[in-house]
């Protein structure tokens, strides 16, 4: 892979099952307890022991159905075909945990 191969596009609803994917084979190993969040810890209004009793097949099938609504937004680096970035590009308003932490004007 050289960077003139890389596309950064808009996540997609179409992308939601290659996003999930991406994240199930990723290497976590430097922080283990990142394997089931699958980015949805802010999409989550709860305690910190009920984030911790979801499981992993909860919080991907909520990532995939906040892709498909559009409520997840980001941007994914790509290479060819293969998903091998993402970075979360979205309005704090659409966090259902920070709107009970955070006054939103």
């Amino acid at each position: 892979m050289s960077i003139n191969d890389l596309q950064i596009k808009p996540l997609s609803p179409e992308m939601a099952d290659q996003f999930t994917s991406y994240l199930s084979e990723m290497d976590y190993s430097h922080a283990e307890h990142w394997h089931f969040c699958y980015c949805q810890y802010y999409h989550v209004d709860c305690s910190s022991t009920e984030w911790r009793e979801r499981t992993a097949e909860q919080n991907k099938a909520l990532a995939e159905e906040n892709i498909k609504s559009g409520l997840m937004r980001g941007l994914v680096a790509l290479d060819g075909e293969q998903m091998v970035g993402w970075v979360n590009v979205n309005d704090v308003k659409n966090f259902a945990l920070c709107k009970s932490k955070v006054i939103m004007s």
